[in-house]
């Protein structure tokens, strides 16, 4: 099997024969012929752009320090913040990751803060209005949407493994953020950690925050960090500036005057 000749690529032979209504027996002016053709890049292009991603806010990327430490992350492209996995700065302190751990902060990421991570979850598709000690979701929609997000950043700790009877089992994100509680870091907490979590039944998140030491450390906790991103073309227009720049260039050759014969 020729694996050029299968998927959702374009092959040369392919574009031949859709590009060439001559190949398939038909005689059109090349007026018609260049509006098939218009037809077959335009549909191409439709599937080319077409969304890959259950919820089109969110973007899930694999991403690389200047270390060459790899990690997941998640783009949310109504914010532009691209959010690190926590399980990237696992059993790292404040301390540690401020001062450069595997060169993310480097590379501009910061800690983000509990009304960032909200608006991540909002942003999602989860129903969250205020901060919450403990917010639950019994929603479908919004499980599933805890969920995608859980799996597109990692998750930090598993309580409960998939099992056939519960294909998800219940999975949890603990993650240090920038939020401030009162204290020196170092004989009494001076910052917060948030809460996600999803089962097959329920989403619940804290988004209050949990008080933490500076110098504090946890196989369980990451950080949630994030990084402003180039705002991107999302798909849809991406589909539209193509489309119309092959329009203008239809309509520019169908413009064209034909050369003038003989003399006058």
């Amino acid at each position: 099997m020729n694996p050029r000749r299968h998927g959702l690529c374009i092959h040369d032979e392919c574009t031949a024969l859709l590009l060439t209504p001559d190949r398939l027996g038909l005689r059109f002016s090349k007026t018609l012929q260049m509006r098939f053709r218009l037809f077959a890049l335009l549909s191409a292009t439709s599937l080319l752009t077409f969304p890959v991603f259950g919820n089109a806010t969110l973007v899930y990327q694999n991403i690389s320090s200047n270390t060459g430490a790899l990690s997941q992350s998640v783009l949310d492209t109504t914010t532009n913040l691209q959010w690190l996995s926590p399980v990237a700065t696992k059993r790292q302190s404040i301390a540690s990751v401020s001062g450069g751990y595997d060169g993310w902060t480097s590379d501009g990421f910061r800690y983000a803060t509990l009304a960032e991570l909200r608006a991540l979850m909002s942003n999602a598709g989860i129903p969250i209005t205020a901060a919450s000690s403990l917010a639950r979701w019994y929603d479908p929609l919004a499980i599933s949407a805890m969920q995608e997000i859980i799996l597109g950043l990692g998750w930090t700790y598993q309580n409960n493994p998939p099992s056939p009877e519960n294909p998800f089992g219940q999975r949890e994100i603990f993650g240090i953020v920038s939020d401030h509680y009162l204290g020196d870091g170092h004989t009494t907490p001076s910052h917060r950690y948030a809460l996600l979590g999803a089962s097959d039944n329920v989403a619940y998140a804290d988004t209050v925050g949990r008080q933490w030491l500076y110098e504090s450390q946890d196989s369980l906790v990451g950080s949630f960090l994030v990084r402003e991103q180039l705002s991107i073309p999302e798909p849809s227009s991406l589909a539209l500036l193509i489309s119309g720049l092959l329009l203008c260039l239809v309509n520019r050759r169908s413009a064209k005057p034909p050369s003038a014969h003989g003399s006058a």
